[in-house]
């Protein structure tokens, strides 16, 4: 993904990030390489295109530094010798890590200044993205069993790397304090990646105006319910009201759809039958 955007950046004739491979720009030029035209891009025959055009390069190939914002120069790891796996193929290479992001993928990559890793035999694939997490979650009567850091912790190892919380709205008051509350809750603790979605599980005019100013908190994504009656469930013109407003604001809206009436009454019927261990929930 990396190499792919890369690579366009160089064919439409934009600058790069210096945490990013550099190459000469007549490189790709010489490629004669032209991405598809408009935003119908296949990742497949660009990831060929940039192949190329890393063979032709390898001899004026120069791996930036990463600056810290404290004007650092951040720690360089080469992984040295490895598959990269990618969405469409495996191919071997060498990946660059400076800080916390990937500066260059390619076969045989400069050395200088970094420690080296020898991963010949092993497979170099992109971290793991999970959408739907519930860390330090009070939840009826109980918290759920992991907080943001042990949490996060058992996903790094399972290969993780990113992680997406739900954050929920306070019973009264805006939304915002609600994010503050789960940013203290994340940010000390954080071991990886993470972002927000935002529950609504109230509405009124002031939750409506405040939906669109998450978007520049980062979160984009709403979640609304059908089920848990009286405690999260919208109504039906309420949950249209919400979806709504996130489409003219670029918002995505996820529903819990389960019908919160059926299970009242299944609820009911396990309680007077005596099923209350978990297998009945």
């Amino acid at each position: 993904h990396q190499i792919v955007r890369l690579h366009v950046a160089f064919q439409r004739g934009h600058g790069v990030d210096a945490h990013r491979v550099i190459l000469g720009a007549d490189a790709a030029h010489e490629a004669g390489d032209q991405p598809p035209a408009g935003d119908a891009v296949d990742h497949r025959v660009l990831f060929g295109q940039c192949q190329r055009v890393l063979a032709q390069a390898e001899a004026r190939l120069i791996i930036a530094p990463r600056i810290s914002p404290q004007g650092e120069v951040m720690q360089r790891i080469l992984l040295r010798g490895g598959t990269l796996v990618t969405a469409t193929e495996m191919v071997p290479g060498d990946l660059l890590i400076a800080g916390e992001a990937i500066a260059g993928i390619g076969e045989n990559l400069p050395s200088e200044g970094a420690e080296i890793v020898d991963v010949g035999g092993k497979l170099l694939l992109p971290g793991g993205v999970d959408p739907h997490t519930h860390f330090d979650l009070p939840m009826f009567g109980t918290v759920s069993s992991d907080d943001h850091y042990t949490g996060h912790k058992a996903a790094a190892i399972g290969g993780t790397t990113t992680v997406l919380d739900f954050v929920p709205q306070p019973e009264e008051g805006p939304m915002r304090a609600g994010v503050d509350v789960w940013h203290a809750k994340a940010d000390r603790r954080a071991a990886i990646d993470f972002g927000f979605h935002m529950n609504v599980t109230r509405l009124d005019s002031r939750v409506l105006e405040e939906i669109p100013s998450l978007v520049r908190d980062g979160i984009t994504t709403l979640k609304v319910f059908t089920a848990y009656n009286n405690r999260l469930r919208l109504q039906d013109g309420e949950i249209f009201q919400v979806m709504r407003l996130a489409a003219r604001n670029g918002m995505l809206t996820m529903v819990h759809a389960e019908n919160g009436d059926v299970i009242e009454i299944l609820v009911a019927e396990a309680l007077a039958a005596g099923n209350t261990a978990p297998v009945w929930h």
